[in-house]
């Protein structure tokens, strides 16, 4: 009888667990600029300013700035509303910011972090934040939330998200025509190169393409 009680407990726990959603990705507070920092933002115009700036790609994601130069207070900040003004926001030491305008599944601009750029690839990423809690901190010294990553293939200008690049390794001969010997190693399926682990991999694929631009790299044009 008592096999059968603790037999049952374990069953309850078990289906209470798994019918549990998951839970939502914290982001850690390090992550996230609230307060003013020193940078620069590159308008379209190509003009720069130079100053504080307060932006984070979490909350409402608009963009504050001033030149920092008043002593006594602080000038009122200029806001910037819209990304379609800023071509480049850099907050110095933390982090690189970059509008773009993706083709395909990716519509519309956004301002996004740029992780990595070379001649091959550009790698992005960007915040998802749970729904209703946008800018608001939390238990745990954190943002509900998560980032999501996508790169561009530079010379092609086509954009991927990490959970959807199966498109990309299937036809990555494509995107690495200058790469030959590599092209070989991910078709023959080579130690550390096979085509299931890319299309399922995103940090494996990462791999692939900085092998591509450090042995192909001046062969390959943007």
């Amino acid at each position: 009888m008592k096999k059968f009680f603790a037999s049952a407990f374990v069953l309850f726990i078990g289906l209470s667990t798994f019918g549990q959603a998951p839970a939502t990705p914290i982001i850690p507070i390090e992550e996230v600029i609230f307060d003013y920092q020193d940078g620069y933002i590159v308008l379209i115009t190509n003009d720069t300013l130079k100053g504080k700036i307060s932006f984070s790609d979490f909350g409402d994601r608009t963009i504050y700035y001033y030149t920092g130069k008043s002593t006594d207070k602080k000038e009122k900040a200029r806001i910037f509303e819209s990304k379609d003004s800023i071509s480049v926001l850099v907050i110095t030491g933390k982090a690189n910011f970059v509008t773009i305008n993706p083709t395909g599944s990716l519509t519309g601009h956004r301002l996004v972090r740029e992780l990595q750029s070379n001649s091959v690839f550009t790698e992005y990423k960007f915040a998802q934040i749970a729904s209703g809690v946008i800018g608001v901190k939390i238990a745990g010294g954190g943002i509900q939330g998560s980032y999501k990553n996508y790169i561009k293939i530079n010379k092609k200008n086509v954009y991927f998200y990490e959970d959807n690049i199966t498109k990309l390794s299937k036809n990555i001969d494509l995107y690495l025509d200058e790469c030959p010997e590599l092209i070989e190693k991910v078709k023959n399926e080579e130690k550390g190169y096979k085509t299931g682990l890319l299309m399922n991999n995103y940090r494996l694929l990462i791999k692939v393409l900085s092998e591509a631009s450090d042995n192909c790299g001046t062969n390959i044009k943007k």
